[in-house]
This record gives structure tokens, sequence and C-alpha cells, in this order.
């Protein structure tokens, strides 16, 4: 009887990964821009942040998981300095194009993460916001 129970999930987990492959390859130029080493590292986080979810993440999509990944990478990047915020701001461009080309990824999650990185940026001094007169 377990064993039924363990193949479902099994299953869910392929259809799981299966999505994941296809937003990975529509978010290859980026990556490949990036660092193409990236790509496989990324899937991996992606793959387990998905396994070891929490009750919260239980809606969360494909794209959520990885896009999650992506951005908490990058942000830990910036934040510790590792990358510059100027090298991270061209990189949230480039992401930021990916998500007007590609609006079939735009989750709330997706696109909270695009504005707290947004945030990090203008902190940092990347991004130059000027009041109007």
């Amino acid at each position: 009887m377990f064993s039924i129970f363990k193949k479902k999930d099994n299953s869910k987990d392929q259809v799981f990964m299966n999505e994941l492959t296809v937003v990975a390859a529509d978010f290859s130029d980026v990556i490949q821009a990036v660092d193409p080493e990236f790509a496989e590292e990324l899937l991996s986080r992606a793959m387990n942040n998905y396994l070891e979810r929490n009750p919260e993440e239980k809606n969360y999509t494909a794209s959520d998981f990885y896009f999650d990944a992506f951005t908490g990478a990058l942000l830990e990047l910036t934040l510790n300095s590792v990358i510059n915020p100027h090298s991270s701001l061209a990189i949230f461009s480039m992401t930021d194009n990916f998500f007007r080309e590609n609006p079939k990824y735009h989750t709330s999650l997706a696109m909270g993460l695009m504005d707290k990185w947004q945030s990090i940026l203008i902190e940092a001094g990347a991004i130059n916001i000027t009041e109007g007169n």
C-alpha cells in the first residue's frame, strides 16, 4: 500500500522536474550571459527547495521555485559584495527583459522577488531615484 503512494509522489516530482526543465530552457539566455556553469546548480537548488517546501509553498509553480533560487543566489551575491551592485543591476535588467517577453512567468512571487531585488539595488546606489519637482 505504501508503494502506491510513493509511486504517486515520484510521478508528481517527475512532472515538476519536467516543468522546471522547461523554465530553465526558457531562461537559458539570461543564465548563459551570467554564468553558464550556474545552470545545473540552479536546477538543483530549485529541485531541493521544491522537495523541502513548506505548506505555504504548496501552490508555488516550477517557475516560482526556479526564480526564487535564482534571485536568492543573486541577492546573496550582491549583499555579500561578491558581485558589485552595477553587475547585479545588469543581471536584473536582463531578468526584467525576460519577464517582459515571457508574461506567463509573471507570478506574484516572481514579481515580489523582482521588487525586492530592485529595492536592494536602490539601497546599494545602483539605481538612482530622483524626486520630481
